[in-house]
């Protein structure tokens, strides 16, 4: 009787150890270096920005190239119903920073959660508030997130669309 009661006992161990473990491991992301494109849909941009788009289209390969570079590889062009900029980039995420940050994002209060492999978070600036969701699967990850902004007055409301792929550990500096 007291042999089953052991080994009982160190089942129940094991078990709770293998349910510990596969916990841990289904919640958060992978930690490391991912490449992401960003695909933005900004509504209400204006018809500057616009005219601009156009005049972009009529360059020569070789100017429209160097503006492309100028622009930190952001690709313009019309999606839908406003101006889409496609942006590509690299980024250390981790359990602690999972969400996708602009270098020029300063000053602002990032709340998020964990659920699962799904990121839900809020980012607050100055003049502006993003929210969305954010999904990695093993090496993979997409989400979506709504950014609400406003400048000189004016209310612009994007829709930024993001696909990533893990790239290995964290790089220094990044």
């Amino acid at each position: 009787m007291r042999a089953t009661w052991v080994t009982a006992a160190i089942a129940t161990v094991a078990m709770a150890a293998m349910l510990a473990n596969t916990v841990s491991a289904a919640q958060g992301i992978k930690e490391g270096q991912w490449s992401m494109t960003m695909v933005i849909q900004a509504d209400g941009m204006g018809e500057e920005a616009e005219k601009a788009m156009q005049e972009m289209e009529q360059m020569a390969p070789e100017e429209k190239a160097m503006m492309q570079r100028m622009m930190g590889g952001m690709k313009i062009g019309a999606r839908g119903q406003g101006l889409g900029m496609t942006i590509n980039s690299s980024q250390c995420m981790t359990n602690a920073h999972p969400v996708p940050t602009r270098d020029d994002q300063k000053d602002c209060q990032e709340t998020h959660s964990i659920k699962g492999n799904t990121v839900h978070f809020d980012v607050v600036c100055a003049n502006s508030k993003s929210s969305g969701d954010m999904t990695y699967e093993n090496d993979s990850m997409k989400g979506r997130m709504t950014s609400t902004q406003t400048e000189r007055g004016k209310k612009t409301t994007s829709t930024i669309d993001v696909r990533g792929q893990y790239e290995g550990p964290c790089r220094s500096g990044s």
